[in-house]
């Protein structure tokens, strides 16, 4: 600031600004989870979203011998799993955003269907997750033919039980394992935890 004898003094400061950072949401699982070998689908539309440069997402193959990528549609090509590249360019103002993998089964015929209930789903979940499976009341999953499934029942908390399994799995135990070699459907209960009564003896010997 001045006064009478002297102006203001001028102060001029710089500032470098860095171009911004932008990245690629994707959900969880793609509209199409399998492709036959053979067969060419449109798997998403559009289902990955990009950053502030606006520029397309682009999808490449990162397993070309199992599957190949042309726009929004997949190829099988043999049978295995498809890994998938999602890239966005930058602009001026927006840095390359850093590409993300999706991931797509190549099977040899159409996934068979599993179907889980569970009878008391307050209780607990019956969940598997190598593919995706987490059931409250009842859910349907699609498998690929000859996939080993392991359900695990999961109280949800202390006061609840593992009550038993019904019909493609059966017995008390917390582990189901299934060969997918059919559609297959399962039932699963959970009952209130019964504690064990103490003998009227035992508190007089603990001190």
């Amino acid at each position: 600031m001045g006064n009478d004898n002297y102006r203001s003094a001028l102060q001029t400061q710089t500032f470098k600004i860095n171009k911004g950072k932008q990245g690629i949401s994707c959900p969880p699982q793609l509209t199409i989870p399998f492709v036959i070998v053979g067969e060419t689908k449109d798997v998403w539309p559009s289902p990955c979203k990009g950053g502030g440069s606006n520029n397309p997402i682009s999808f490449l193959s990162s397993t070309p011998t199992i599957c190949l990528v042309n726009g929004d549609h997949v190829q099988g090509v043999a049978v295995g799993r498809c890994i998938i590249t999602a890239n966005q360019d930058g602009d001026k103002n927006y840095e390359r955003a850093q590409e993300i993998l999706l991931t797509l089964i190549i099977a040899k015929s159409n996934p068979l269907t599993l179907n889980v209930s569970n009878i008391n789903p307050s209780s607990g979940s019956i969940i598997d997750d190598a593919n995706g499976i987490n059931c409250g009341s009842s859910c349907n999953s699609n498998i690929v033919p000859g996939t080993s499934v392991t359900l695990t029942a999961v109280p949800s908390s202390q006061e609840y039980q593992f009550s038993g399994w019904g019909g493609d799995c059966s017995g008390f135990g917390n582990f189901c394992i299934l060969t997918m070699d059919a559609d297959k459907s399962v039932t699963a209960k959970f009952n209130v935890y019964k504690r064990k009564h103490r003998p009227i003896w035992l508190p007089l010997l603990v001190h």
